[in-house]
């Protein structure tokens, strides 16, 4: 590969809409991506999701890939790595890549990852996008069933870190270039607003922070040049 292709990371715990983000964004967009799902269960339901997107690549099997049962911040070297070569060494006209992290994993590992010798060279980290479940934000919590959370936690044997979900939601929020609210279309705007004002002080203040409406956005904000203007 001649150039290095961008890197989008999206990242927000269990229920927060990535997933039908991600399939509006490939639904929608001219570019060609190749994706990295990490996900936990032995049914690889993002994926076929994914797959069965009407805008989806054509051989989705050469672009898409799905990591189960595992965390992906804890297995950089074993997954991550060879993950992200197997994409580049078999899709040789991509526009970029988009991770699909667990809302489990540890930010910086990750990102750190992607200036590893073997593969720097070909990518680069453009952005990072974390998804917010507006209405379960509203009650103070980043995701509805907490106990789904910690039942999904305590049956992943590869998670190597402890770290409280409290924490984990800051650090992803802080490495984040944008945070999306997701389900925004069931709040007020005063709600709206005072999700915003949580979100807000986990983040550097010049963060934008959008409304994501069945995972529905302007997608012309995740261009790099846009993206650095404040949209708050």
């Amino acid at each position: 590969m001649s150039s290095r292709i961008p890197v989008i990371v999206v990242s927000g715990f269990l229920g927060s809409g990535k997933t039908t983000f991600l399939k509006y964004l490939i639904e929608k967009t001219n570019k060609k991506y190749g994706l990295l799902i990490n996900e936990f269960g032995d049914i690889g339901i993002d994926g076929d999701l994914l797959k069965n997107c009407s805008g989806c690549n054509e051989d989705s099997s050469e672009s898409i890939i799905e990591l189960n049962n595992g965390c992906l911040c804890c297995t950089v070297q074993d997954d991550f790595i060879p993950s992200i070569k197997t994409l580049l060494n078999h899709n040789t006209n991509l526009d970029g890549i988009i991770i699909e992290t667990s809302g489990l994993a540890l930010p910086m590992p990750l990102l750190s990852a992607l200036n590893w010798p073997e593969i720097r060279l070909s990518v680069y980290l453009d952005m990072v996008i974390s998804l917010v479940n507006g209405e379960s934000m509203l009650k103070g919590l980043p995701i509805n069933n907490l106990d789904k959370l910690k039942n999904q936690y305590d049956a992943t044997q590869t998670i190597e870190h402890e770290i409280s979900f409290d924490e984990l939601f800051k650090e992803q929020l802080e490495v984040s270039d944008l945070v999306l609210i997701s389900r925004a279309d069931l709040l007020r705007e005063e709600e709206f607003n005072s999700v915003k004002d949580i979100v807000k002080k986990k983040l550097n203040p010049n963060i934008p922070i959008i409304r994501c409406l069945n995972g529905e956005i302007d997608i012309s904000i995740l261009d790099s040049d846009l993206q650095k203007n404040n949209f708050q």
